[in-house]
């Protein structure tokens, strides 16, 4: 298979801005992708196609996220969930947050404050 660009508005200090990145692959058909976009909100696109083409971004959370890191259920050895949890920071409030996606319905949950307080350097 050629390459395929998700998306060609990254945030372009994506290297250190995201601590995990991906994709999520559920199966040799589908998988996700978590990332930064150039305008700093936090996205995911899907493919159902095994990466030939991607979906539309969705909005995890908008305005300027400055770092994100991802877990998948299943990369933790003898877990079956379909729960990919993402925890990123918010350099205009300084606060860390935690949301996760359940892969089996496509869902959001609910935005946690983890940490009130927190400041990154960004540069």
């Amino acid at each position: 298979m050629a390459d395929t660009t998700v998306d060609a508005s990254v945030q372009t200090n994506l290297n250190y801005r995201q601590l995990r990145l991906g994709p999520v692959w559920i199966d040799e058909s589908i998988a996700y992708v978590i990332y930064i976009d150039a305008a700093a909100d936090l996205v995911y696109q899907k493919t159902v196609n095994g990466g030939a083409n991607w979906g539309a971004p969705v909005a995890i959370r908008v305005g300027t996220v400055s770092k994100a890191s991802i877990w998948y259920d299943r990369w933790t050895p003898g877990d079956t969930g379909t729960t990919i949890h993402i925890a990123y920071a918010n350099i205009s409030v300084d606060d860390i947050f935690y949301r996760d996606l359940d892969t089996s319905t496509d869902t959001l949950g609910t935005e946690r404050t983890v940490f009130a307080g927190t400041t990154f350097n960004t540069t």
